[in-house]
């Protein structure tokens, strides 16, 4: 996350959900990363690297089939809906005009169950190859092909 948020931040995106998808490990909810006091900075840090001053939204949901099933609609509801996931279609799924969602996973990935979840909720599968990347590495590779 310390490597993760600066980025995303520099790079302009809006929104940040963290969500207890079933590879999470338990203690990262205890994270003290995780306090606004702590995360703030690494923002801003990516902020100041772009020149920019709009810092992105964060949120925490710790149950992901909730937050899929329950919330995700509402807060995104013409997004184009992207989850990157090994083994998916190697190219860009067609893009309509709008907002990106991108959903990536936890260091360990999405199970199965996840992908079918967000597949049915509109999500596309899209991949950068059979490598498993580190999320830091995934995210911003995703951004660059997809944005």
């Amino acid at each position: 996350m310390k490597r993760l948020l600066p980025q995303l931040a520099s790079l302009g995106v809006g929104t940040i959900v963290l969500v207890g998808a079933k590879k999470v490990e338990k203690d990262f909810w205890g994270a003290t990363l995780l306090k606004e006091e702590n995360y703030r900075p690494l923002l801003v840090d990516g902020l100041m690297q772009a020149g920019t001053s709009v810092v992105p939204r964060m949120e925490t949901r710790r149950n992901f089939r909730r937050f899929v099933g329950d919330e995700l609609d509402s807060l995104f509801p013409t997004a184009n809906r992207v989850v990157g996931h090994p083994g998916g279609a190697p190219n860009a799924p067609a893009q309509k005009p709008g907002r990106l969602l991108l959903a990536v996973g936890p260091e360990g990935g999405w199970t199965d169950d996840e992908v079918s979840l967000l597949e049915s909720h509109g999500f596309s599968r899209y991949s950068l190859g059979s490598r498993i990347l580190r999320t830091d590495t995934a995210l911003v590779a995703l951004l660059a092909r997809l944005w």
